[in-house]
C-alpha cells in the first residue's frame, strides 16, 4: 500500500497501524485528530508535518523510516510512548516539552547531543542503542528509569547513573568503558540488583611514548591499552622515584580518554642518575625512566649568607629583602637589579637534598607563615618556569607550605611556665577559625577572655603570633600567684591546659 488518501474522512479513528508499507505521503492523516495510537514503522516517510495537529496521540511509532526532522512532534505533549529508532534524526530538541513520555526509543539514530532528555523525568524505558552518544551526564536526573539501553556507543564514564535507584536493567555492551566504570560503578549497580550487560576490559600493555629525559624536557608520558589495543581511560598509574635526588610533579594519577598519563621529573641538584618507575593497575610489567640532569647550577650567589650551604637560612635572608633594588645586592641571586620572587625560587631550587626538607629547619616556623608561602606560590605560577632548578624551587615551596599548615588543631604549653608577670600561649590551626582564649582560676572562675578573631590555618608558636597574656584580669588588675587554666576555642575544637604564676 502506498496511497492512504481514502483514510482522510475517518475522523473517529483512535488506533491506526500502517507499518511495513510503501507509504511516503501521510498528509491524509492530518484531520484524524482523535487518534491516540499510530504506527508508521518501516515506511518510506520523511515528512511528518501532518502529525503536528494530532495532539491526542499517546503512542507513536516512527521507527525505520526516513525521518530526519521531528519538529512536528513538539505539540504532541500527550505522548507517553515514542519510537524514533533507525532514522536520520540528529536533533531531538523538539522533544523537550514531551514531559509525559515514559518510554522512548532512539536506537540507530545520529545523536550525539541528548541534553534535552534531562527534562523528561517521567521516562522509565529509554533506548539509545547504536547512536553516537558519549556523554551521559544528562541522564543523572532520570530517577524513574527502570530500563536503559546504551549499547554500541562511545560511553566511557557511567558515574552519572549512580543515582538511578529504580534501575533494574542496563545494557552497556560494546562501549569503551573506563576502568572506574568497570571496577567501581558497575559493581555498585550490581550490588543493588541491577542486571548490567557489558564487555569487560583489562589493561594489557603499558607503553612509553615520551622522549628521552633532559633537564629542559623531563615530561614522562605513558599509555595504557586494553586487550584489543584500544586506549583505556581511568586506569590508575603510579610514578615513583627509586633512585636519585629528583622529585615528581605527580605520583598517583589516572589515564585520560586517550589512555595517557604523565608526570614531570624535577632533577636533583647533584649529578646522581635519576630512576623513575611507572606502574599501572592490572599490568604486571613496569616501565623505567633514567636520566641525569644536564642543567648548569646557578652561580654560588644562591648562598647569600656565605656559609657554603644553600638552605632555609638563605631563603630567610632573601625573603627579608624582597623589593630592594640596586647593584650588587647580596639577595639579588640572578643579578637583575631587584630582589623578587625569581630570587626566592632560585634559592629554594638550589637547596641540597637534606636542606630541601623544611622540617629540619625550625627557622621555617619562626620566620615564615603559610599565608606568606602561598603568596610566593601564587606569584611563581605566573613565571615562565623552564629549567629544573626553578621547578625544584617551586616544589620546595609546596613542601614548605605543607609543613607550615598543621594537620590538626592543637593547643600547646605556654612559655615560660611558671611565669611572672607575662606568658605566651602557642597553638596550631588546621583550618581557618574564630579563636578565643579564656583564662580560669583554680576555682573555675573566668578571669580573662581574649578574643583573637578570625585566624587562618597556620602555626602560631613564636612570640610575634602566639597568644600573649600579661597576667591581668578583665579589669586590668594583676592576678595573684597560683594555678590557672587556659582554654582555647577554635571552631569545633576546644582544649584546656594548666599554667602557674609565681611572684
Amino acid at each position: 500500500m502506498s496511497d492512504i488518501s481514502a483514510l482522510a474522512g475517518l475522523t473517529n479513528l483512535t488506533e491506526l497501524e500502517l507499518d511495513s508499507d510503501s507509504i511516503s505521503d501521510i498528509s491524509a492523516l492530518a484531520g484524524l485528530t482523535n487518534l491516540t495510537e499510530l504506527e508508521l514503522d518501516s515506511d518510506s516517510i520523511s515528512d511528518i508535518s501532518a502529525l503536528a495537529g494530532l495532539t491526542n496521540l499517546t503512542d507513536l511509532e516512527l521507527g525505520r523510516t526516513s525521518v530526519s526532522d521531528v519538529s512536528a512532534l513538539a505539540s504532541l505533549t500527550n505522548l507517553t510512548y515514542l519510537t524514533l529508532g533507525s532514522n536520520s534524526v540528529s536533533d531531538i530538541s523538539a522533544l523537550a516539552g514531551l514531559t509525559n513520555l515514559t518510554e522512548l526509543t532512539l536506537y540507530g539514530s545520529s545523536l550525539s547531543d541528548i541534553s534535552v532528555l534531562a527534562g523528561l523525568t517521567n521516562l522509565t524505558y529509554l533506548t539509545l542503542h547504536r547512536t553516537s552518544v558519549s556523554d551521559i551526564s544528562v541522564l543523572a536526573g532520570l530517577t524513574n528509569l527502570t530500563d536503559l539501553n546504551l549499547g554500541y556507543n562511545s560511553v566511557s564514564d557511567i558515574s552519572a547513573l549512580a543515582g538511578l535507584t529504580n534501575l533494574t536493567w542496563l545494557d552497556l555492551g560494546s562501549n569503551p568503558l573506563s576502568y572506574p566504570s568497570i571496577h567501581t560503578h558497575i559493581p555498585a549497580l550490581q550490588s543493588r540488583g541491577v542486571q548490567v550487560d557489558f564487555d569487560s576490559r583489562a589493561p594489557a600493555t603499558l607503553h612509553n611514548i615520551s622522549d628521552e629525559l633532559t633537564a629542559s624536557d623531563s615530561v614522562m608520558i605513558v599509555e595504557v591499552r586494553d586487550g584489543n589495543n584500544l586506549p583505556f581511560e581511568g586506569v590508575p598509574v603510579t610514578f615513583s622515584v627509586t633512585s636519585g635526588g629528583g622529585t615528581l610533579s605527580v605520583t598517583d594519577t589516572a589515564t585520560d580518554d586517550q589512555g595517557r598519563s604523565q608526570s614531570q621529573l624535577n632533577f636533583g641538584s647533584d649529578e646522581t642518575p635519576n630512576r623513575v618507575e611507572v606502574s599501572a593497575a592490572g599490568i604486571e610489567e613496569r616501565l623505567t625512566f633514567e636520566a641525569v640532569s644536564d642543567a648548569e647550577p646557578p652561580r654560588v650567589a644562591a648562598d647569600v649568607n656565605g656559609d657554603e650551604s644553600v638552605n632555609i637560612l638563605d631563603l630567610v635572608f632573601v625573603a627579608s629583602r624582597l623589593g630592594e633594588q640596586g647593584v650588587d645586592l647580596a639577595a639579588d641571586v640572578n643579578a637583575d637589579g631587584v630582589v623578587n620572587i625569581l630570587d626566592l625560587v632560585l634559592v629554594a631550587g638550589m637547596f641540597g637534598d637534606a636542606a630541601a626538607a623544611p622540617s629540619v629547619h625550625p627557622q621555617a616556623f619562626e620566620t615564615f607563615t603559610a599565608v606568606q608561602v602561598q603568596t610566593w606560590l601564587t606569584e611563581a605560577a605566573s613565571l615562565a618556569v623552564t629549567d629544573a632548578i626553578m621547578k625544584r624551587g617551586i616544589v620546595v615551596f609546596e613542601q614548605l607550605l605543607v609543613y607550615l599548615t598543621p594537620t590538626e588543631t592543637e593547643l600547646l604549653p605556654n612559655y615560660p611556665n611558671p611565669f611572672n608577670p607575662e606568658t605566651w600561649i602557642p597553638y596550631r590551626l588546621a583550618e581557618d577559625a574564630v579563636v578565643t582564649l579564656t583564662i580560669y582560676d583554680a576555682n573555675g572562675q573566668a578571669v580573662r577572655r581574649l578574643d583573637l578573631g578570625h585566624r587562618t590555618a597556620a602555626v602560631y608558636e613564636r612570640q610575634s603570633n602566639a597568644i600573649y597574656w600579661d597576667g591581668r584580669n578583665e579589669h586590668g588588675e594583676r592576678v595573684t600567684s597560683g594555678v590557672y587554666f587556659y582554654q582555647l576555642s577554635a571552631g569545633d575544637y576546644s582544649a584546656t591546659r594548666k599554667m602557674v604564676i609565681l611572684k
